[in-house]
């Protein structure tokens, strides 16, 4: 399903439907456990509460499978310039299951961001 950028004309990425939903820690009806979701907001996974029973997709059992299914999905972040200098870093891009490079201004963003393509392939292939 479609709900974050669908108007884009460039193929640019999509978060899955899952990732868009807000943190649900459910009821309780066992021991909660520290799960992963994904916060829109932030660009990036996050941890929280879950009481066992209930909540929404956007729960992952590992920060790895949150970054996979939703950070490897987000759109370019460039973030705002903050240092002396931009660096050479390398996104995700859904479109073509490809890591592209791109500038990083160096500072906020989000998770689409990699040091080295072998590390965006590892985590987003």
């Amino acid at each position: 399903m479609c709900v974050v950028s669908c108007n884009s004309k460039s193929g640019a990425n999509v978060l899955p439907y899952e990732c868009i939903l807000p943190s649900d820690s459910g009821h309780r009806c066992r021991h909660s456990r520290t799960r992963w979701y994904f916060n829109v907001k932030q660009g990036q996974c996050a941890k929280f509460k879950y009481n066992g029973c209930g909540g929404n997709q956007n729960r992952f059992d590992s920060y790895s499978e949150c970054r996979r299914k939703c950070s490897c999905h987000a759109e370019i972040n460039q973030g705002i310039y903050c240092s002396e200098k931009y660096v050479l870093r390398y996104y995700w891009e859904t479109s073509s299951k490809m890591c592209r490079e791109f500038w990083f201004s160096g500072c906020k963003g989000n998770e689409n961001r990699y040091r080295t393509i072998r590390q965006c392939k590892r985590v987003c292939d």
